[in-house]
């Protein structure tokens, strides 16, 4: 029976902007994309993090906007998603907000 259903989202047509496409090739690129970002994240990050303190305090912009990003990521993978890979984006999330908040009470 889940076969049916797989089959028969498979064969549902969109259509957008002149494209035409599947529903499940829509939803894996989506998620490709999805995927995608969190890589360049996860990589700008871990380039942060090799910085000087010096340099990395003129970053703070940076590094906020990195955290406030991954906290509207938890509540929409929460909301749309699923709980497991919320709880797993909600570890990284205050990790990204302890880090960025780190250099902040260092500095002061």
């Amino acid at each position: 029976m889940e076969r049916r259903y797989h089959d028969r989202r498979n064969e549902d047509d969109l259509s957008s902007a002149g494209t035409d496409a599947v529903v499940l090739g829509f939803l894996l690129g989506i998620r490709l994309l999805r995927h995608g970002l969190l890589l360049f994240c996860a990589i700008l990050a871990w380039q942060l993090a090799k910085l000087p303190a010096d340099v990395l305090s003129r970053l703070a912009l940076v590094r906020w906007a990195l955290a406030a990003c991954f906290v509207a990521q938890t509540i929409l993978t929460w909301v749309y998603v699923a709980p497991v890979p919320a709880i797993f984006s909600a570890v990284t999330t205050l990790v990204l907000v302890l880090a960025a908040k780190q250099d902040a009470t260092a500095q002061g």
